[in-house]
Protein backbone atom coordinates (compact mmCIF):
# COMPACT_ATOMS: atom_id res chain seq x y z
CA UNK A 1 0.00 0.00 0.00
CA UNK A 2 1.66 3.31 -1.16
CA UNK A 3 0.81 6.73 1.18
CA UNK A 4 -1.72 7.69 -1.62
CA UNK A 5 -4.00 5.54 -1.55
CA UNK A 6 -4.60 6.17 2.11
CA UNK A 7 -4.77 9.98 1.34
CA UNK A 8 -8.14 11.44 0.53
CA UNK A 9 -8.27 13.51 -2.42
CA UNK A 10 -11.11 15.41 -1.88
CA UNK A 11 -9.05 18.23 1.00
CA UNK A 12 -5.31 19.43 -0.10
CA UNK A 13 -5.26 20.42 3.84
CA UNK A 14 -6.54 17.06 5.36
CA UNK A 15 -4.90 15.20 2.74
CA UNK A 16 -1.35 16.75 3.73
CA UNK A 17 -2.50 16.44 7.91
CA UNK A 18 -3.37 12.68 6.83
CA UNK A 19 -0.37 11.52 5.18
CA UNK A 20 2.20 13.62 8.08
CA UNK A 21 -0.02 11.47 11.08
CA UNK A 22 0.63 8.14 8.84
CA UNK A 23 4.78 8.66 8.43
CA UNK A 24 4.46 10.27 12.39
CA UNK A 25 3.26 7.09 13.50
CA UNK A 26 5.43 4.82 11.42
CA UNK A 27 8.41 6.55 12.56
CA UNK A 28 7.63 6.63 16.25
CA UNK A 29 6.61 2.62 15.95
CA UNK A 30 10.10 1.69 16.28
CA UNK A 31 8.97 -1.15 15.36
CA UNK A 32 10.62 -4.00 12.72
CA UNK A 33 8.86 -6.58 10.63
CA UNK A 34 12.24 -8.24 10.61
CA UNK A 35 12.47 -11.47 12.94
CA UNK A 36 13.65 -10.77 16.82
CA UNK A 37 17.24 -11.67 16.80
CA UNK A 38 18.05 -11.51 21.09
CA UNK A 39 15.32 -10.58 23.86
CA UNK A 40 16.21 -9.06 27.13
CA UNK A 41 14.04 -8.60 29.49
CA UNK A 42 13.61 -5.23 31.96
CA UNK A 43 12.21 -5.04 35.12
CA UNK A 44 10.73 -2.05 36.08
CA UNK A 45 9.15 -0.72 39.93
CA UNK A 46 8.56 2.61 41.04
CA UNK A 47 12.39 3.31 41.60
CA UNK A 48 14.41 0.81 39.52
CA UNK A 49 14.68 0.14 35.96
CA UNK A 50 16.86 -3.08 35.42
CA UNK A 51 17.73 -5.11 32.13
CA UNK A 52 18.89 -8.45 32.74
CA UNK A 53 21.73 -7.59 30.33
CA UNK A 54 23.08 -4.35 29.35
CA UNK A 55 24.78 -5.31 26.06
CA UNK A 56 23.74 -6.61 22.96
CA UNK A 57 24.66 -7.22 19.21
CA UNK A 58 22.93 -4.90 16.33
CA UNK A 59 19.86 -6.15 15.05
CA UNK A 60 16.17 -6.23 16.14
CA UNK A 61 15.78 -6.36 19.87
CA UNK A 62 13.16 -7.25 21.93
CA UNK A 63 12.83 -5.53 25.41
CA UNK A 64 10.45 -8.06 27.80
CA UNK A 65 9.12 -5.17 30.26
CA UNK A 66 7.90 -6.43 33.39
CA UNK A 67 5.92 -3.92 35.76
CA UNK A 68 6.44 -4.72 39.14
CA UNK A 69 5.85 -1.81 40.29
CA UNK A 70 2.39 0.29 42.04
CA UNK A 71 1.49 2.60 39.27
CA UNK A 72 1.01 2.16 35.40
CA UNK A 73 4.52 2.35 33.58
CA UNK A 74 6.26 3.66 30.39
CA UNK A 75 9.32 1.45 28.87
CA UNK A 76 11.68 3.84 26.20
CA UNK A 77 14.49 3.46 24.33
CA UNK A 78 16.92 6.31 23.77
CA UNK A 79 19.74 6.85 21.70
CA UNK A 80 22.93 8.69 22.32
CA UNK A 81 21.39 11.81 21.96
CA UNK A 82 18.33 11.56 23.55
CA UNK A 83 15.83 10.59 20.77
CA UNK A 84 13.20 8.13 21.23
CA UNK A 85 13.99 4.63 19.18
CA UNK A 86 10.71 3.24 20.48
CA UNK A 87 8.27 3.62 23.33
CA UNK A 88 5.83 1.22 25.05
CA UNK A 89 3.04 2.52 27.31
CA UNK A 90 0.44 1.87 29.52
CA UNK A 91 1.98 -1.40 30.89
CA UNK A 92 -0.29 -1.77 33.82
CA UNK A 93 0.85 -3.07 37.45
CA UNK A 94 1.64 -6.83 37.26
CA UNK A 95 2.18 -7.56 33.91
CA UNK A 96 4.75 -7.72 30.89
CA UNK A 97 4.28 -6.07 27.11
CA UNK A 98 7.02 -6.16 24.69
CA UNK A 99 8.81 -3.19 23.12
CA UNK A 100 10.71 -4.24 19.66
CA UNK A 101 13.46 -2.47 17.91
CA UNK A 102 15.94 -2.44 15.68
CA UNK A 103 19.40 -1.03 16.61
CA UNK A 104 22.58 -0.05 14.66
CA UNK A 105 25.62 -0.37 17.04
CA UNK A 106 26.27 2.45 19.85
CA UNK A 107 25.87 3.76 23.12
CA UNK A 108 21.36 4.04 24.44
CA UNK A 109 19.69 4.56 27.27
CA UNK A 110 17.01 2.30 28.72
CA UNK A 111 13.93 4.74 30.69
CA UNK A 112 11.57 3.53 32.67
CA UNK A 113 8.35 5.89 33.64
CA UNK A 114 6.19 4.76 36.59
CA UNK A 115 3.37 6.91 36.85
CA UNK A 116 4.11 7.74 32.92
CA UNK A 117 5.69 11.43 34.42
CA UNK A 118 8.72 13.00 34.62
CA UNK A 119 12.12 11.88 33.84
CA UNK A 120 12.19 8.23 35.16
CA UNK A 121 14.81 5.80 35.89
CA UNK A 122 17.33 5.34 33.47
CA UNK A 123 19.93 2.61 32.82
CA UNK A 124 22.48 2.38 29.85
CA UNK A 125 22.13 -0.29 27.09
CA UNK A 126 25.29 -0.81 24.38
CA UNK A 127 25.04 -2.36 21.25
CA UNK A 128 28.44 -3.51 20.19
CA UNK A 129 29.10 -3.85 16.83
Amino acid sequence: MTIASVVPTSSPRRAGATAAALLAVLALAGCSSKPVDVTVAVTGTDTTCTPAADVAEPGVIQFDFTNNGTKESELYLLDAKGGTVGEREDVGPGTTAKLVVEVEAGSYTLQCKPGQKGDGIKAPFTVTG
